[in-house]
This record gives C-alpha cells, structure tokens and sequence, in this order.
C-alpha cells in the first residue's frame, strides 16, 4: 500500500482545530429575574399556619398527659395503625 503526501494532508486537514470566535458581553447584559405566584405566596402562608396549629395541639397534648387526663381508644389507635400500613403500601 502506498501512501502519497498529499492523501495524507488531506487526512490531517480533516482533524485540524477551526478557529474559535468568543462572544464579547457586557456582565451587565445578563440579568436574572425570578417571579413567585401569589399559589406560592398562598402556600408558604398555609404552612406557616400549619405549623402554628401543630405546635399548639402538639402542646395541648403534651399537657393533657402532664395532667393525666389524655386517654386514647384503642380503636382509634387501630385505625391510626391500618391507615399507616394502607398508605405505605401505596407508597
């Protein structure tokens, strides 16, 4: 087999790097924006109100046993029970 010159340089001309042109911007060009929607704003308000509700059942609670007054059915601690094992299952 022969090779001649100019098959090669043909070759090499296939592989050799085109000239890169950068983009010249202003960093003053790019700006970011972000919007919220009032569903969001709606949502965070909801969970803060949540917690607020939570924390305060939560403290109910806790004081009901303090004082020894909490008692709970049995019934609906095997609700509670079926409920959880339904739900993971889903899961």
């Amino acid at each position: 087999m022969k090779i001649y010159n100019n098959n090669v340089q043909n070759m090499i001309s296939v592989y050799k790097v085109q000239e890169v042109k950068k983009v010249n911007r202003n960093k003053t060009d790019i700006k970011d924006k972000i919007e919220i929607s009032k569903e969001a704003i709606e949502m965070k308000n909801n969970i803060s109100d949540f917690d607020n509700l939570k924390e305060a059942k939560i403290s109910k609670i806790k004081s009901m046993i303090e004082s020894g007054i909490y008692n709970v059915k049995a019934e609906d601690v095997a609700d509670s029970i079926l409920k959880g094992a339904i739900l993971n299952k889903r899961i």
